[in-house]
């Protein structure tokens, strides 16, 4: 049982290596990510903040797996290009650009009062 839960996270490892090395716009992502984390330690987050940022960061990277995961299958299947398979893609990428809006919006309702004090 604890080897197949090893190899489980071997794969899914596997998984996050390919997507790191293959997807820019995931890098963007964990770039900014890390940024934001660093800021949160900077301003003293509350728990209930942090859970907000991390979750945010946590739904923006399942979300670009799930998208590079269709992007995957869809090639794979169909590899010519096809109006029906560009809409199912660009269906999966705006599932990623509303977690990122929503992120940011989330971002600027808890980092703009920290960045705020320091002012007064």
């Amino acid at each position: 049982m604890i080897l197949k839960i090893i190899k489980k996270i071997f794969w899914a490892s596997e998984g996050a290596a390919f997507v790191f090395k293959n997807e820019l716009s995931f890098r963007i992502e964990l770039a900014v990510g890390v940024v934001v984390i660093i800021a949160g330690f900077i301003f003293h987050l509350g728990r209930i903040e942090w859970c907000f940022v991390i979750l945010g960061i946590a739904l923006i990277f399942s979300l670009e797996f799930l998208n590079t995961a269709v992007e995957k299958i869809l090639n794979f299947f169909h590899p010519s290009e096809h109006p029906e398979v560009k809409v199912i893609k660009d269906i999966a990428a705006g599932a990623v650009l509303i977690a990122n809006i929503m992120a940011a919006v989330i971002g600027v309702i808890i980092f703009l009062p920290h960045v705020l004090a320091l002012w007064h």
